[in-house]
């Protein structure tokens, strides 16, 4: 790696840093896209895509997370009919758009990838963390707590070494907390998951009283989404698990 590449890349980890990313790594096109695709079945029926799908001259691909610290980071906000916010993730914009323009201004081209580019596989190759059985990328210090971005640009940056480690060993926690029974290991069905539910129209009859336990409503358009599963793994501090709305929320109307 030249000083140029070391010197851009620290640089562009302390633009991430200083607009709250607390995960940062960085893994080559090449090897991403040598990824097997996977299927995805949450809102689309279609397989993963290879990043130079949407960047033919990409080399690298950055990916950074900021932390859930409280579920008020959780919310999902109704602004329309079938129309949804969800504030916890616009921090993520702002960073991509600061590490874009870092980068253009050194020459080089920067865009998301596509939306079925396989995000949490590659974060694991970019050694964010490793990929647990709720489907959610584990990050050693904020456990399975991370939102996660992605650059893709054709810089050629030192890629981090993969997150190799199976953080979830034995533990079936998350599978046997989920409400609806969404879980096995390593997969999700979003038919029966109530973060999937909350953006229905109607919520079936019998995910109601389940919603209304784990993923309640606030105030008439605000909701905070399930996090059980998250919560039930071993990697989540204590101080995580206390931070919860929807516990209040509960004790509230007991």
């Amino acid at each position: 790696m030249t000083v140029r590449q070391m010197d851009l890349k620290t640089k562009l980890k302390d633009v991430a840093r200083k607009r709250g990313a607390v995960a940062f790594g960085v893994a080559s096109v090449d090897d991403a896209d040598a990824l097997k695709p996977v299927k995805i079945t949450w809102g689309v029926n279609a397989y993963t895509k290879k990043l130079r799908n949407s960047m033919p001259t990409a080399r690298s691909v950055i990916v950074f997370g900021i932390a859930s610290q409280d579920d008020a980071d959780e919310l999902q906000i109704t602004r329309s009919k079938g129309s949804f916010e969800w504030p916890g993730y616009t921090r993520l914009g702002l960073i991509a758009r600061d590490i874009m323009r870092v980068l253009r201004e050194c020459g080089f081209k920067a865009s998301f990838p596509s939306e079925l580019a396989s995000y949490k596989r590659i974060a694991q190759l970019a050694g964010v963390g490793s990929f647990g059985k709720h489907t959610l990328i584990i990050n050693e210090k904020y456990g399975p707590w991370l939102r996660l971005e992605m650059v893709l640009t054709d810089a050629p940056l030192e890629p981090d070494k993969p997150f190799d480690e199976n953080l979830c060993g034995r533990c079936d926690r998350c599978v046997r907390a989920c409400p609806m029974r969404a879980l096995k290991p390593y997969v999700i069905d979003p038919d029966r998951c109530l973060v999937a539910a909350a953006e229905m129209d109607r919520v079936p009859p019998s995910m109601k009283k389940a919603m209304e336990r784990h993923s309640p409503l606030i105030t008439p358009n605000a909701r905070v989404m399930c996090t059980t599963c998250q919560k039930a793994c071993r990697y989540t501090s204590a101080e995580r698990r206390r931070s919860s709305i929807a516990r209040r929320v509960k004790g509230r109307n007991a």
